[in-house]
């Protein structure tokens, strides 16, 4: 769980530092799925520990979600905390913030997910994870559901679709709005969206 969060913390901090006012829970739950899905689409592997459900309003992490709903839908102000271990007194649990350190391999995606996918507005974000041919619906509308209020999506779904929406401009990544409209696009229309090509 402490992965997850301090997944979760890198974009809470980016929120707060750069002032954005719609960096509230479901926005943090919105670019964790994303950084879960691209991460899986890339090394066959997940990022996030637990598993995403689908929701009659989405994506959904509950354990996470706990954490965040005192913030209810407002702009979360502070990192979020867990109980760890102290280290110096056996026995004795502190409240710390956990983070991705600076020297990891996984600030390179979620950095590329924040400069792409960060300062886009929660309800297009909203949009991009419930539209029609995404894993949330897939397991939503499936026949798994049967009446229930929550589905688990599938790692394996999310590994598919996101692998079919790489991209890439000028030979490397694009993990961004524009990048998934042009897959999406490149989906139905059979064309070819690598730019590096052209």
């Amino acid at each position: 769980m402490n992965k997850t969060v301090a997944i979760a913390n890198y974009f809470i901090a980016l929120g707060i530092s750069e002032k954005l006012v719609d960096s509230a829970p479901p926005k943090i739950i919105a670019l964790s799925y994303f950084a879960h899905g691209w991460f899986l689409g890339l090394t066959g592997k997940p990022l996030i520990d637990g598993e995403f459900i689908a929701t009659s309003t989405g994506p959904d992490l509950p354990a996470l979600s706990r954490m965040m709903r005192p913030y209810g839908n407002e702009r979360i102000t502070d990192l979020l905390r867990v109980l760890t271990p102290d280290p110096k007194v056996p026995g004795r649990a502190t409240r710390a913030a956990p983070i991705i350190p600076a020297n990891s391999p996984l600030q390179v995606i979620l950095s590329k997910v924040w400069k792409g996918l960060g300062r886009v507005g929660v309800y297009t974000l909203s949009d991009l994870t419930c539209a029609p041919y995404t894993p949330w619906a897939s397991a939503w509308y499936g026949d798994d559901r049967q009446g229930r209020d929550s589905v688990p999506i599938s790692n394996d779904k999310l590994k598919d679709w996101f692998e079919e929406r790489r991209v890439r401009v000028g030979g490397r990544m694009d993990i961004s709005l524009d990048a998934l409209k042009m897959s999406a696009y490149s989906r139905f229309a059979g064309g070819n969206v690598d730019e590096s090509e052209a």
